[in-house]
C-alpha cells in the first residue's frame, strides 16, 4: 500500500512546463524511462505505416519521431495527454506546431539537465567542505 502511496506521489511531482501553440495553453513534461521505451515502439509502428503508404524513410522516421515525442509530452489543463499517437499528431498540427513543441520539450530537457547538473555540484562542494 505504501509503495502505491509513493508511486502516485512521484507522478503528481512530474514537472509541467506550460507553453502557447496556436492561441491554446497546454503543458509539456518530460518522459519517464517508460514512456521513452513506449515512444521509441510507437515511432518504429509510425514510420512503417509512412513507407507502407510511401513516403520516404528516413523523412518517416525523422517526423515519425517528432510527432510521437510530441504526442507523448503534450497535456490539456486537467493533466491529461492530447494525442493518442504520433499519427494522431500529424493529422491535428501543423509541422511548424510540431516541431515548435518538440524544440520547447528539447529545451525544457535541457534545462532540467542543466539543473541537475548544478545541483550536483553543490552537493559536491557542500560534502568537500565538511
Amino acid at each position: 500500500m505504501q509503495e502505491i502511496k509513493k508511486s502516485k506521489m512521484l507522478r503528481n511531482l512530474s514537472l509541467t512546463e506550460p507553453i502557447i501553440v496556436s492561441g491554446k495553453y497546454f503543458g509539456i513534461k518530460l518522459l519517464s524511462a517508460y514512456d521513452f521505451m513506449l515512444c521509441a515502439k510507437m515511432s518504429d509502428n509510425l514510420t512503417k505505416y509512412m513507407t507502407n503508404e510511401g513516403f520516404d524513410k528516413s523523412l518517416s522516421s525523422k517526423i515519425g519521431e517528432r510527432a510521437c515525442i510530441v504526442a507523448m509530452c503534450l497535456y490539456d489543463e486537467k493533466n491529461q495527454k492530447i494525442f493518442t499517437d504520433g499519427l494522431e499528431v500529424l493529422k491535428n498540427l501543423t509541422s511548424e506546431n510540431i516541431e515548435f513543441i518538440y524544440n520547447e520539450y528539447d529545451k525544457l530537457l535541457k534545462k532540467i539537465v542543466k539543473r541537475d547538473k548544478t545541483i550536483n555540484c553543490i552537493l559536491e562542494n557542500i560534502k568537500k567542505k565538511r
